[in-house]
């Protein structure tokens, strides 16, 4: 069966090849997104080794942030934002999944990251579901909840409210956009909890800030975040 499914990829890969999303070479296997000259080259950061570090600084003074950290820094044009662009806008699925196990890998080596009891993802709202037929945040903490082995409540939380992308929005505009957008949905199972709340990319912070204070409403609950990317600004 696994030599039909081999022949099966190779003769698909005549007509169809499977090239890497930043240079364009041909890849040996259908399951790969990046050669592997260029994820070495991805701009990887150390965030999960400090419990101080660029992605809990952004939260000072408005949530309190037991952990944070992201696998990549997130440049305009640089290969993350590739990445990140075919998993969001391309049905690239796969690559959510793929690289929430890679970093579950090396979260699973942190101590602090290993206090975590249960995985949350930033929940789409069902119209953005629906256009795009799956939530990218939720394919990465699968992976996460995969290497980490966490129970993973995709449901925990919903989105009330439907909102144009925050892309070019100020930090102002985001916090004021996305306020009261989530809410509990399955609060028993995160109550008591150390909730680690995943999303794509972390940019001012104002979705994944917006997710965790009604988590935090719940007793004897605390919220640290992971993302796949960080932008630089």
């Amino acid at each position: 069966m696994q030599a039909l499914i081999r022949a099966s990829q190779d003769l698909l890969g005549l007509f169809f090849p499977n090239l890497c999303l930043c240079c364009q070479t041909t890849l040996p296997n259908m399951d790969m997104h990046l050669c592997l000259s260029c994820q070495q080259a991805l701009p990887y950061t150390t965030l999960h080794e400090s419990t101080d570090n660029l992605f809990t600084q952004r939260f000072w003074g408005r949530v309190p942030l037991t952990y944070g950290a992201a696998c990549f820094y997130f440049v305009k044009a640089g290969s993350a934002q590739q990445l990140i662009h075919q998993l969001k806008y391309a049905n690239k699925r796969q690559i959510g999944f793929r690289w929430g196990r890679i970093y579950g890998r090396q979260l699973a080596q942190t101590p602090h990251f290993q206090e975590v009891d249960v995985i949350v993802p930033v929940p789409l709202h069902w119209k953005r579901y629906k256009q795009r037929g799956y939530n990218q945040a939720a394919m990465i903490a699968r992976g996460l909840a995969d290497t980490l082995q966490r129970p993973l409540y995709p449901q925990a939380l919903s989105r009330q409210k439907h909102t144009e992308t925050l892309t070019r929005k100020s930090r102002l505009e985001r916090l004021q956009s996305i306020d009261g957008a989530f809410a509990l949905r399955q609060p028993e199972v995160l109550q008591g909890k150390h909730v680690l709340l995943v999303d794509d990319v972390m940019t001012s912070g104002a979705t994944l800030e917006a997710c965790a204070l009604p988590i935090l409403e719940l007793p004897d609950t605390q919220v640290s975040m992971v993302a796949l990317a960080i932008a630089m600004y």
